[in-house]
């Protein structure tokens, strides 16, 4: 069984997403530097340790979830542990809340007052 928000499939395609971020963060900053007459050789460095590390986490993160997958289509089956929440839906009519022009604007302010 796996736990929501630590290796569920959504997490984990959460935590590879952020790791492409970084991957390309990494890899934008180290082109602009290597670009420079006079690059920062540490900089590079540094980028080029941020770029590795991204990529074995990515690959780390990618490898869980193809034998997540594997194991589902294999076995027909995905169990996850549920996760009670500790808010509830708003008793509003969520198709007036969807189709407001500012759907947040009740909460910008603060919590209304009682008039």
């Amino acid at each position: 069984m796996y736990t929501q928000n630590v290796d569920s499939f959504s997490h984990l395609v959460d935590r590879l997403c952020v790791e492409n971020i970084k991957l390309a963060d990494f890899v934008r900053r180290l082109e602009i530097e290597q670009k420079k007459d006079e690059p920062d050789l540490a900089l590079v460095s540094g980028l080029y340790k941020g770029v590795r590390l991204a990529n074995e986490s990515r690959a780390s993160v990618k490898n869980h979830l193809d034998r997540m997958l594997s194991e589902a289509i294999n076995s027909g089956r995905y169990d996850v542990l549920s996760e009670q929440r500790t808010f509830t839906l708003p008793t509003d009519d969520r198709e007036e809340i969807i189709t407001r022009e500012d759907p947040g604007a009740e909460f910008q302010d603060g919590p209304k007052k009682d008039e």
